[in-house]
């Protein structure tokens, strides 16, 4: 074999097609490397390994397709019979000269992450890694051509077959999108095109490298059979076709079977940052799991391939874990099973089910976004990042009109901002944050026990929402308990039940009172409120006074604007406070009343004096960050019905400024559900650290990948050439 291979080799360097061949795939592979990576400063080669693999698909079976037919054109391969070699020996030499030949542009190619180096941050596991990727593709090219060529006598005949195969191929997978399941899945395994978007997505896909290297075994295995000049009857053709049927049978299910792995078996992580990998919490979270869990991925369009990745293989950490992909526009019950709108986008979004429960993943909580620059904003999701660049914009808008006029100082703020501006608005990077989303749903959907808001019941309390819970027959509150709401009671509390709901507050629990002037006068509600040093004044401030709500406060932050905010309340009454130990009070709504008080003169003498008092009419008592009790007066405010208000546009106003606030002072209360295991760093997503390439370096690297390097491996063959040709005619 090693004298077929080095006789291959000699003639290879003799041959002005191989010596173009190679100089084209070299040429080529420069300038998509200049225009897709030097120029545009992409610090992977990742996007262009597809290209490569078009221009290798171009180059070498224009070689390796003459390799046998020439030999039978010469009547070398009679010759060769005549040797001391089986038939293997020979094509298996050939095989491995050619393949140590397209090592050449190979080798150039692999120059390219080292060039990209001078110039930033580069992963070479990821380059060489979609190298090696292209270069076993190249080893199936060989294989194909020489199957090809042993097949078929005529040279132009082998070269119109595998340039038709190639072509059809790598169309297939084109238009793979046009072929409905499971056929689409069958055209995207075995088209080169669509199986390199997997190097594209940081994944080095196993079944991929074992179908090319079964195949190019298959091919190699059939070129040997009908290479022989011997195996021309009819009978022996019969035999070698079934023999070959077989071994494709062999090849393909092999193939099949090793497509059906786990993901976490079937491809390998070569991303610069380990996308797909999952820290240890996760591991323990997912090892630990005794329940079985339902997975739905809904509506996803082939965008987010490197998110179906991380989820299937996240997924597949766990044997009580089923992930599935869903299609509503086929699956039409999907969405009503789990109380979709029928026109709500749902790409992307995640339904995690157990027995228990479900949840819903959006597909904006997959990602955040993350601002080096201004690194103190932290991981930001995506209606925040809109929201700094909207306020920014506005407030650039604003100032731009009155720029001349501005102090240095004003200007050099307004270049602050500018810069900013531009930051957040094109600089923020995406980072994947499903981990973290999926560990918390699958907690969720797991957890024996979820916080639930109640409504107070049995005293008369105005109760109109659901989930009621009935004081008077409980001794205890309910483990769920999240948070209670006692609106308005019309008669007191027991001993016993202030008794209990003390105990559920030092056990965590929240609770958020509605009172009036009537439940002043309730000496174990008052016990209640005391417990936190909150107390409720028996005497109406008036039948409706114009609060003012405290924006100021995280509360009601959301709710600020340029103006202040005031809401109508109903015969609030003043709530008071005397702090008690470790407390500390939040004002939610306050009033400003006039109230005469008397001093001393300067003569002695008694003065009156009018003086504006701030009341507080609702208050939060918390303990360090976490809310304890929040008291409001005037309840009979939060207390209206839409269908009340007639068409009153005032009432109207101050009804919708009531129930955002009812909203606010709920959702700052309420005790969600809060995971165990300890949230996951959120990984870059998408690359956004281009190279710092200079136009003159740009220059030079393209001089040398598209000039220096084509030109001397052309010179390098056509002065071999041409010394043979010198050799030659010296001898004669």
């Amino acid at each position: 074999m090693g004298a077929v291979f080095f006789r291959e080799i000699r003639s290879l360097f003799r041959s002005i097609y191989a010596i173009v061949s190679i100089t084209v795939f070299a040429l080529a592979s420069g300038i998509f490397f200049v225009l897709n990576n030097v120029r545009l400063g992409y610090p992977s080669i990742d996007s262009i390994i597809a290209t490569l693999s078009l221009i290798a698909a171009v180059t070498i079976p224009v070689v390796a397709c003459l390799s046998i037919n020439l030999d039978r054109k010469k009547r070398n391969d009679e010759y060769l019979a005549t040797l001391p070699l089986t038939r293997t020996q020979i094509v298996l030499g050939k095989f491995f000269a050619m393949t140590a030949f397209f090592a050449i542009p190979t080798a150039v190619v692999c120059l390219y992450p080292v060039i990209l180096g001078f110039f930033g941050k580069v992963s070479y596991s990821y380059a060489y890694a979609a190298i090696f990727f292209l270069f076993v593709f190249e080893l199936l090219l060989i294989a194909l051509s020489m199957a090809f060529s042993a097949i078929f006598k005529k040279i132009w005949a082998s070269l119109v077959v595998t340039y038709s195969v190639l072509t059809v191929s790598f169309l297939l997978g084109a238009f793979s999108i046009v072929f409905p399941e499971p056929l689409r899945t069958v055209v995207r395994f075995v088209s080169p095109l669509r199986r390199f978007d997997t190097v594209v997505y940081g994944k080095l896909d196993i079944p991929t490298l074992v179908f090319y290297a079964l195949f190019a075994a298959l091919l190699l295995a059939i070129c040997i059979r009908y290479s022989s000049p011997k195996n021309s009857g009819v009978k022996t053709r019969f035999k070698l076709s079934l023999s070959c049927a077989v071994l494709s049978v062999i090849v393909l299910g092999l193939s099949v079977a090793v497509a059906f792995l786990p993901a976490s078996l079937r491809w390998i992580d070569i991303t610069p940052n380990k996308l797909y990998k999952t820290d240890s919490n996760t591991k323990q979270l997912l090892t630990g799991l005794d329940e079985e869990i339902n997975v739905y991925l809904v509506d996803a369009d082939g965008s987010e391939e490197k998110l179906v990745g991380f989820i299937e293989r996240y997924c597949d950490r766990s044997s009580h874990i089923k992930f599935e992909k869903v299609d509503t526009s086929k699956d039409t019950e999907f969405r009503d099973k789990y109380g979709f709108a029928e026109n709500a986008n749902l790409s992307f979004c995640i339904v995690v089910e157990s027995e228990r429960r479900h949840t819903v993943i959006g597909a904006e909580e997959l990602f955040v976004w993350y601002n080096a620059n201004y690194a103190d904003l932290g991981y930001m999701s995506a209606a925040q990042l809109q929201n700094y660049v909207s306020s920014l914009g506005n407030m650039l808008q604003q100032y731009s009109a009155y720029y001349s006029q501005m102090s240095n100082s004003d200007k050099e703020q307004f270049s602050s901002y500018m810069a900013m501006y531009e930051s957040l608005y094109y600089y923020s990077a995406r980072y994947l944050n499903a981990e973290t989303e999926l560990n918390e749903a699958i907690e969720y959907v797991t957890s024996d026990v979820i916080p639930a808001l109640y409504f107070a019941d049995g005293h008369g309390e105005k109760n109109s929402y659901a989930n009621p819970l009935d004081i008077t027959k409980l001794s205890e509150m309910p483990k769920d308990a999240g948070m209670l709401i006692i609106n308005t009671p019309d008669s007191d509390y027991s001993e016993e039940q202030i008794d209990m709901l003390l105990r559920y507050m030092e056990d965590g629990g929240r609770i958020l009172v509605f009172a009036d002037a009537n439940n002043a006068s309730m000496p174990n509600l008052a016990r209640l409120l005391a417990s936190v040093g909150l107390s409720l004044d028996a005497t109406p401030l008036g039948d409706s006074v114009k609060a003012v709500v405290n924006t100021s406060s995280d509360v009601f932050a959301g709710l600020a604007t340029n103006e202040t905010l005031k809401l109508d309340m109903i015969a609030p009454t003043e709530v008071k406070t005397e702090a008690a130990a470790g407390y500390e009070y939040t004002s939610l709504f306050t009033y400003d009343v006039e109230e005469q008080v008397e001093k001393e003169g300067e003569n002695g003498e008694s003065v009156t004096e009018t003086k504006v008092v701030t009341k507080n009419i609702g208050l939060r008592a918390s303990k360090g960050k976490t809310p304890v009790l929040t008291l409001v007066s005037g309840s009979g405010t939060f207390n209206l019905k839409a269908a009340d208000l007639g068409e009153d546009e005032e009432a109207i106003k101050n009804y919708s400024v009531s129930v955002t606030c009812l909203g606010a002072m709920v959702s700052s209360m309420n005790r969600s559900f809060e995971p165990s295991v300890e949230s996951s760093t959120p990984k870059q997503y998408d690359t956004t650290e281009l190279l710092a390439v200079t136009e003159t370096s740009a220059t030079v690297v393209g001089t040398l990948v598209i000039a220096l390097i084509p030109m001397v491996l052309l010179g390098a063959g056509l002065l071999n050439l041409y010394t043979r040709k010198k050799r030659g005619n010296r001898t004669v």
